[in-house]
């Protein structure tokens, strides 16, 4: 399974990698949504694990614009935002589901239940 972790802070993304390593050894990394846009288009992963706040592009305006370009993409907003305002506007993005950030260890789970 390909990966693609999209988050502004390295921490955090090296955080999701090892709560994801036992589900894919084929992992990329980007730090802003504009990268991941085009790193999407290049990598075509699974699975794509994106944050919301982040500088040049936001998660939910990226993710909007890898649902357009494939709209079979399977995005996962990861975020420490509970807002059920951010829930609705990730699903309206494209986005299959919102992982808060304090749940990562329900990453795999989340993998297993999507053929």
């Amino acid at each position: 399974m390909k990966l693609l972790i999209v988050d502004d802070n390295p921490s955090m993304r090296a955080l999701v990698r090892q709560c994801c390593a036992g589900v894919s050894a084929d992992m990329r990394e980007c730090g802003n949504g504009r990268e991941a846009v085009a790193a999407f288009a290049e990598f075509q992963p699974d699975w794509t694990l994106m944050d919301l706040m982040m500088p040049e592009v936001d998660g939910l305006s990226a993710t909007a614009q890898i649902i357009a370009a494939s709209p079979g993409a399977r995005i996962v907003i990861v975020t420490q935002l509970r807002s059920p305002e951010y829930r609705e506007a990730a699903l309206q993005a494209g986005a299959c589901a919102l992982v808060l950030k304090d749940n990562l260890h329900l990453l795999p789970q989340l993998f297993a239940g999507f053929p």
